[in-house]
């Protein structure tokens, strides 16, 4: 994550934000983003099947970039 990222995430635990000691500052976390609003997403997943699921859903909500154009 960057400063003034928008991220999105799904399944995080219940403790995400104390996972991080420091966080670069003007996160935004977008609940409901639409395709290619975001800068990051963090899923987490249990299984393998959950992975496949979900992980295309979350990829069309990335903002096209030189690296994944």
């Amino acid at each position: 994550m960057k400063p003034g990222f928008i991220i999105h995430l799904r399944n995080e635990p219940m403790n995400y934000w104390k996972l991080f000691e420091l966080l670069p500052p003007d996160i935004e976390v977008m609940e409901n983003p639409i395709q290619e609003s975001v800068d990051f997403v963090h899923l987490f997943c249990t299984t393998q099947n959950e992975l496949q699921k979900e992980a295309e859903p979350c990829k069309i909500l990335l903002k096209r970039t030189e690296c994944f154009g």
